[in-house]
């Protein structure tokens, strides 16, 4: 069976798409255009914003028949399918699905992708303290930890000042045996992106002589 993981992605979508030079209308599966847009777009732009990620050369959703039932019943399954929306031409990927669990904090591909920078960057620049020292105060706790918890927060400030994250917290307990363990441990909490997935409106009619 199929692993089921946050770093695990799977397009089912299969396509009938059109040459833009040749004209030569070819059947296909939808992975080349999930990949093409993931490539187009920064880290935490969704490769389903359907003001910007129309997919170019496709002319029909396969197979024959496939109706909304169908690609929301295999979205709900965690699987990346295209679909088309009503007043819009083109095709869009329905939703950057992750293969994973449905509490899982990776279930978008935007998601896994934020993460995975925040943890390469906060790293890259943590390793040159790798087998430093730090003073320890009278109380047994670690001195200048401010100093190094700035380092991380550059990192972190530079990802939200270009909106890739909401905002985010780093703890780190000045109280911990980093004498016994010669371990410092942090804790960095991020707080991603909101997604408007879907839009709700209530709309009526109002008369201004009822109030």
């Amino acid at each position: 069976g199929l692993t089921v993981g946050g770093r695990v992605q799977v397009c089912v979508a299969w396509v009938e798409s059109s040459d833009a030079i040749s004209g030569e209308v070819d059947r296909r599966p939808g992975l080349g255009w999930c990949c093409g847009m993931s490539a187009q777009k920064d880290i935490h732009e969704p490769v389903d914003h359907v003001g910007s990620s129309a997919l170019s050369g496709i002319t029909k959703i396969l197979p024959e028949g496939m109706n909304d039932g169908h690609i929301n019943a295999l979205d709900n399954a965690g699987y990346v399918t295209f679909c088309q929306y009503i007043g819009k031409t083109g095709v869009y990927i329905t939703h950057g699905r992750m293969f994973a669990e449905a509490t899982s904090d990776f279930g978008l591909e935007e998601r896994r992708r934020v993460m995975d920078y925040a943890c390469k960057t906060v790293r890259l620049v943590q390793l040159d303290y790798i087998n430093s020292t730090v003073a320890i105060g009278a109380d047994g706790s670690i001195e200048g930890l401010d100093m190094f918890k700035a380092i991380s927060a550059n990192v972190l400030n530079e990802m939200k000042n270009i909106g890739q994250i909401s905002g985010y917290e780093i703890e780190i307990d000045p109280a911990q045996n980093i004498l016994s363990t010669e371990t410092l441990r942090t804790k960095i909490r991020i707080v991603p992106l909101g997604k408007m997935t879907f839009i709700e409106n209530e709309i009526s009619y109002k008369n201004p002589v009822l109030g």
